[in-house]
């Protein structure tokens, strides 16, 4: 896969140092150079999983480098449909290894 096959997907994101209780997730819309490292550029949905997400609609840019671990969704709408079909509330252990 190349990092450019993200580009239109639904992405969840898990970071270096970052909270895996709290991924990062966005529409990713292009890959930019920024002072010479590579960046996944996008937005955030206005609600995640129900709640508001005071981020959502901001320019979100994540350092590729940084990313640890990731999960690709056609679209958000796609996204929402599994999390909704998710019945004990633990969507994100189905990714755990």
């Amino acid at each position: 896969m190349n990092v450019t096959d993200l580009i239109d997907k639904f992405v969840v994101f898990y970071v270096v140092g970052g909270d895996v209780k709290y991924p990062t997730m966005m529409e990713v819309k292009q890959v930019e150079d920024i002072a010479g490292r590579v960046f996944l550029s996008g937005s955030q949905p206005q609600n995640i999983m129900g709640l508001y997400n005071w981020l959502g609609g901001v320019p979100t840019h994540i350092a590729w480098d940084q990313v640890t671990q990731f999960h690709v969704f056609e679209n958000y709408k796609a996204y929402k449909q599994i999390v909704a079909e998710d019945q004990g509330g633990r969507f994100f252990d189905r990714f755990k290894s």
